[in-house]
């Protein structure tokens, strides 16, 4: 049949059908690509999530520890006295300054009298007290730019701290604990009802008689502000739950409270997104190494749950959802203008000739199949290509690349080791001195650092002495950690030799 047609009707079939096949099915495989690709991409984006999540997470949870234990301290070595509360204010307005990750200080005594400083979702700094156990009510004060108030309270509010979360739970459970998130007296904000999480230490005198709880706590709509700081796609979400699939905190403006108090459940959230996720929010046994994927809407969406929190004695559950087509809109706007050049390929291939497309397809082809096997791992993989000059400088890039690749994962390799060799120069263990409780620790910015610090044990020294040494070498990386590990070596070859502390 081809043997009738004229050459000119004929050669364009011969030639332009088989570069159209070629052409659809190169397309097919890169988009296919794409897709697996972004994919990854979903997978290292949900990941770097959840560690961002769990690094705040866990930051924001050691602060209400640290400072619960200092006025333990405090109270029992008398710089605060419970029976004069007012005293209180100017310490407690001075820590919560300093460690603006905490939202309320607080002291709750057995004999129902209450005092704490809070900075609410206005972000002003309020000092409330009830110092009359029968009374009813505490009163508040804003505090002004000095940390002072006014002679007048700025409201009065019903107060029983018998009733209240952070104040009972460590109270019945006899030991420091952490209490069910809770909904604040008194913290309605621009935000909505203020959700709280507390810190407690329960207090006793020397003959065991309760006197009270020191308490700090912190607002859990500061982890929904961090959440929505972190991007999740263009239009997914990311929330914190516990196992009950109660909301914590959300990267949306989905609330968390509800108006007249109550926590929301997943389930009943007004996002559709949350609601029909809810099945994977604040559920530890769906903790997986890849995504899964749900349909919402005739919309694939990819979700993923991970446990959060458990190191600091939480059990949360942290889920990212984020609609597939956050990630492939643009693939699609590719593929579509993929799609007219190869009609415009076929058009080309009609006037060239179908030695000229196999001459300029080939090495393509060479070279899409080598960078997909380097980027599959195979780092030894080498193209020689005698072509065109740009088919060959594209290979020769490719080849360095591969080189280039190979010594970035022996220095990963390498630093991985000088790391793991400078955090063994670090003392393993803390001395244990009558009268003291001392801990060190160091975390280096970089793989390798300058920061040093050590407990010597010097020669001639008595069992109650303790020499401690802290450092910081000018600088990051492999010069400071060395000139780090030289100065040690010389401080504990110097120990072995006797002398007072003036002398080493």
């Amino acid at each position: 049949m081809l043997a009738r047609l004229p050459i000119t009707t004929s050669s364009p079939l011969l030639f332009g059908l088989p570069v159209l096949a070629v052409a659809l099915l190169l397309s097919a495989m890169w988009y296919w690509q794409s897709q697996q690709a972004i994919i990854e991409l979903a997978d290292q984006n949900i990941e770097q999530i959840h560690a961002l999540a769990a690094a705040k997470v866990a930051d924001v949870l050691s602060i209400p520890v640290r400072i619960c234990k200092v006025n333990e301290h405090l109270i029992r070595s008398g710089l605060l006295d419970p029976d004069n509360l007012h005293d209180w204010r100017k310490t407690l307005v001075n820590q919560a300054s300093a460690f603006d990750m905490l939202s309320a200080i607080s002291w709750g005594g057995a004999d129902g009298r209450s005092a704490w400083v809070s900075r609410y979702a206005d972000g002003a700094f309020y000092w409330a007290l009830k110092d009359n156990p029968s009374a009813a009510t505490m009163s508040e004060w804003r505090l002004n730019v000095t940390g002072d108030v006014s002679d007048e309270p700025t409201s009065t509010f019903e107060f029983d701290l018998f009733s209240r979360p952070w104040f009972q739970t460590p109270r019945d459970a006899s030991r420091a604990t952490w209490s069910e998130p809770f909904v604040w007296v008194g913290g309605e904000g621009s935000e909505g009802m203020t959700l709280g999480l507390s810190y407690g230490i329960p207090l006793r005198d020397f003959t065991g008689a309760f006197l009270g709880v020191i308490d700090a706590d912190f607002s859990l709509n500061d982890l929904s502000s961090f959440l929505r700081s972190v991007e999740v796609g263009k239009t997914g979400v990311a929330v914190l739950a516990t196992t009950d699939a109660l909301l914590l905190a959300a990267s949306n403006d989905t609330p968390v409270v509800t108006s007249d108090g109550k926590r929301v459940n997943a389930h009943e959230s007004p996002d559709p997104l949350i609601a029909m996720a809810a099945s994977f929010i604040g559920t530890a046994e769906v903790v997986r190494e890849t995504h899964v994927e749900i349909e919402i809407g005739g919309e694939v969406s990819y979700i993923r749950a991970s446990p959060i929190g458990r190191e600091v004695g939480l059990d949360w559950t942290l889920t990212t959802m984020i609609p597939e087509k956050d990630f492939i809109a643009e693939i699609q706007t590719q593929f579509r203008r993929s799609s007219i050049m190869s009609l415009a390929a076929v058009a080309l291939a009609i006037v060239v000739g179908l030695a000229a497309a196999r001459w300029l397809v080939a090495p393509l082809v060479t070279l899409v199949t080598a960078v997909r096997r380097i980027g599959q791992g195979d780092l030894d993989v080498r193209v020689n290509i005698h072509h065109a000059p740009e088919y060959k400088k594209l290979a020769d890039e490719i080849n360095e690349m591969a080189i280039g690749l190979q010594d970035r994962m022996r220095m990963r390799e390498s630093l991985s080791l000088a790391m793991e060799v400078q955090r063994n120069l670090l003392p393993s263990s803390d001395p244990e001195i009558n009268g003291l409780d001392i801990a060190g620790h160091s975390t280096y910015c970089d793989e390798t650092g300058g920061d040093y610090y050590d407990f010597l044990e010097v020669t001639g020294s008595d069992v109650d002495t303790v020499v401690v040494a802290v450092g910081d070498v000018m600088g990051h990386g492999v010069a400071a950690a060395m000139l780090m590990a030289t100065a040690r070596g010389i401080l504990r070859s110097r120990c072995a030799v006797p002398g007072s502390l003036a002398d080493f």
